[in-house]
């Protein structure tokens, strides 16, 4: 097997339980914002994404990297939705 088609976790020798945290990071993203939601924010399709969570398998550092940087953007979403809520409300800039 070449060096490139190695599993992400056995090119790093992650354990079983740094594997598992990976999951479990993206999971509970997913978990507040929905899978469906984050995986299109990671620009994945969700069948893939959901794939990727699965216990039984390594998740790629794409996905890892893909949906963080879809939650930046789900964040940056959320709080331009309550600066304008703010804004509504006349208390524009009141935390």
């Amino acid at each position: 097997m070449s060096e490139q088609a190695k599993p992400v976790a056995e090119k790093r020798h992650m354990t079983d339980a740094e594997e598992f945290d990976r999951i479990w990071a993206v999971c509970q993203a997913a978990e507040i914002v929905g899978f469906e939601r984050l995986a299109k924010a990671a620009g994945m399709n969700p069948r893939t994404f959901r794939s990727h969570t699965n216990v039984e398998r390594t998740m790629p550092d794409t996905t890892l990297i893909a949906a963080a940087n879809g939650l930046d953007a789900i964040c940056a979403d959320l709080q331009a939705r309550a600066s304008k809520m703010r804004k509504l409300a006349g208390v524009d800039g009141a935390e």
